[in-house]
């Protein structure tokens, strides 16, 4: 019976001819096309939805995907993706994932260059939440070039001129605004300085190289200069 159904609706045009696939944004399209396999005008109903769906769904980059027929002659599929959210650093090699920790791919690495590297075990899945911060706070956002996952609570964020900004596991987004005010009023993230601990809710400590401690002034209350030494 159904052998017959297959044919007779075949005979009647409900045939592939159409295949559309939204939610595609990562994914090679011909890629696609080659996994699911599915000459044009074989029959619409001969098609194993469910066995097109799992093929789909073993993809790295797919989340979920829904296979159907739009009758007379198409096979949709819509697609969710996994949304990279940083490129992690893991023994030297970067490898784009989402905030799963998924692996979406270590190939072609430089397309996702705009991505925020990070670095630790537990990093991509804290991502988001740092990458959220960051956005509220575009100064420093900006300048940010990679994130270390430091002890399972906290960041450390290198910015692009290799500043260490050593944030708080508690109130992060606070203490870079803190950090963003007194750049805007004294441009201390141009001036000669390896690393600032924003850990300590009462102060500022700011990390120079040996020898220019004495370049660094007083900012503002709360912010004290150190020698490299002395952190």
């Amino acid at each position: 019976m159904r052998t017959g159904f297959i044919n007779v609706t075949a005979a009647n045009g409900f045939v592939v001819k159409n295949l559309m696939i939204e939610g595609r944004k990562n994914l090679s399209r011909d890629g696609l096309k080659t996994l699911i396999n599915i000459d044009k005008n074989s029959p619409l109903f001969a098609q194993d939805l469910r066995e097109i769906q799992m093929r789909i769904q073993g993809l790295t980059w797919v989340k979920t995907a829904i296979v159907g027929r739009h009758l007379p002659d198409t096979l949709y599929i819509k697609i969710t993706e996994r949304d990279p959210v940083a490129l992690w650093q893991r023994g030297g090699a970067l490898a784009v994932v989402d905030d799963e920790a998924v692996v979406l791919t270590d190939y072609n690495v430089q397309k996702f260059k705009n991505l925020l590297v990070v670095v630790g075990e537990d990093a991509p899945q804290n991502a988001r939440a740092l990458l959220k911060i960051l956005n509220n706070v575009p100064s420093i956002q900006a300048r940010v070039d990679a994130a270390k996952w430091i002890g399972k609570r906290r960041w450390d964020l290198t910015l692009n001129n290799k500043i260490v900004l050593r944030l708080p596991a508690e109130h992060p987004e606070d203490a870079l605004k803190k950090l963003a005010a007194l750049h805007a009023n004294d441009a201390v993230l141009d001036r000669p300085i390896t690393a600032i601990d924003l850990r300590d809710n009462g102060r500022i400590i700011v990390q120079t190289t040996p020898g220019d401690a004495s370049k660094i002034d007083a900012y503002s209350n709360g912010t004290t200069a150190v020698k490299d030494k002395d952190i």
